[in-house]
């Protein structure tokens, strides 16, 4: 919702290229969320035990 309301903003009043910016923002989740995901299931055994705190 957020981007679609920056899209209107961009492409209405301050910017014409506010399709750009959507395409950018989408390949930029699409890229950045696959290598968070992997980061994160390399590193979870480092800072994430089963050990119980007595």
């Amino acid at each position: 919702m957020l981007l679609s309301i920056g899209l209107i903003i961009l492409s209405g009043l301050l910017l014409g290229c506010g399709n750009i910016v959507l395409i950018m923002a989408v390949i930029s989740i699409v890229i950045t969320a696959p290598l968070g995901a992997l980061g994160m299931d390399a590193t979870m055994h480092k800072y994430i035990s089963n050990d119980k705190i007595e």
